[in-house]
């Protein structure tokens, strides 16, 4: 039997692209870094910086969010609030998980004794649905495909529950988003790589 999936939160009318899309590997420029290093089914580790409306974007075989991270804080100093996310390739399908970190952004904030410090939004409760779509734009600039499978969590637009770590997961693919950010300001913009898949 097919997997039903969930909408995707509606996307705000007035969205706009992230004024910064970088990487964090010493190139000023996203796009030719992501150029030199692409492959068909490389993976993206990802940082989104609200304040700053800033996302930082790696190869996944590069640079985990640790790494991410530390080289932010070099040249920046220790960022807040940040988002982790990541898109994966898997034998099973491609998947994005936000906000998701597998231990790392948290190992460079306990070390650098950061955790207090730092507002990292590992959890869903802590998120709402407006940070999907930075993920979602920046997505398809590096041509993850619609058929990708998202996993959300977020806290919801209304209160539902008294616990304050409350948070709701939607799963749906990830051309139901590309589909409500068609109708934004933005509008879909057009990969800047070409995975062919």
């Amino acid at each position: 039997m097919p997997q039903e999936f969930d909408n995707p939160p509606a996307a705000p009318v007035d969205f706009h692209r992230p004024s910064r899309i970088t990487t964090s590997l010493g190139k000023k420029d996203f796009y030719s870094r992501y150029g030199d290093t692409y492959n068909a089914r490389e993976g993206v580790s990802g940082l989104w910086f609200p304040e700053q409306d800033w996302m930082v974007m790696d190869p996944r075989n590069l640079s985990h969010h640790n790494q991410q991270y530390a080289a932010v804080m070099r040249d920046h100093g220790p960022l807040s609030p940040v988002m982790p996310w990541a898109a994966n390739f898997t034998s099973g399908g491609v998947y994005i998980d936000l906000p998701s970190s597998a231990g790392g952004l948290y190992q460079i904030l306990a070390e650098r004794d950061l955790l207090d410090e730092v507002d990292s939004w590992r959890y869903g409760f802590q998120v709402g649905p407006d940070v999907l779509w930075p993920v979602v734009y920046c997505a398809r600039l590096v041509d993850i495909p619609g058929t990708a499978e998202v996993t959300f969590h977020h806290k919801p637009r209304r209160k539902m529950s008294a616990d304050p770590n409350y948070s709701v997961t939607k799963t749906f693919q990830l051309q139901q988003a590309y589909a409500e950010l068609r109708f934004t300001n933005v509008g879909l913009p057009e990969p800047l790589v070409n995975r062919d898949l």
